[in-house]
């Protein structure tokens, strides 16, 4: 609870793979989505550094009730189990934990996708996502930049042993 408290995720949900994980499955659900929901807005620059703007915005968002069908079902085992954004699963039905139990029978509301917008900047030279911003119907949700972003660096194999002096294991 105490890496939780006050953030929408934890560190090990930061990155790329966490993000493309929670909005392909929501896009996935329509046939047409990325013609429909995705598009390159233009070009930016963000960091002194040259940007695509894509935004993914899911005109369909909408909130549906859910009838918890089995015993042990929590925010968090929902949000996995439906690619949910677990912070918008909590605020949306006044709960106030995210590993808290389900009562078998209660009808809370869950999105039907991550988001309802996402903005995307992506470095022009590496096609990565350097800024992420995830609205919610309210407003700006969550948002990771990354600065200062080096690829492929490599690491010396001394820093991989338990002897590096500056690890002070």
């Amino acid at each position: 609870k105490l890496m939780r408290r006050n953030q929408h995720q934890t560190i090990a949900r930061l990155g790329y793979d966490y993000l493309a994980s929670v909005l392909y499955p929501s896009l996935a659900q329509y046939p047409d989505a990325y013609e429909k929901y995705v598009h390159y807005v233009g070009d930016t620059v963000w960091d002194g550094k040259a940007c695509y703007k894509i935004e993914i915005n899911f005109t369909n968002y909408a909130c549906n009730p859910y009838t918890i069908t089995d015993q042990g079902e929590a925010v968090s085992t929902l949000a996995e189990k439906y690619y949910l954004n677990e912070y918008e699963v909590l605020s949306l039905n006044n709960l106030s934990w995210y590993g808290d139990e389900l009562k078998v029978g209660q009808t809370i509301l869950l999105p039907n996708a991550y988001a309802k917008r996402t903005v995307l900047l992506i470095r022009n030279d590496l096609n990565l996502p350097v800024v992420t911003r995830v609205y919610d119907g309210k407003g700006l949700l969550e948002e990771y930049c990354f600065t200062s972003l080096q690829v492929n660096t490599v690491i010396p194999a001394a820093e991989l042993s338990e002897d590096y002096p500056d690890y002070h294991f």
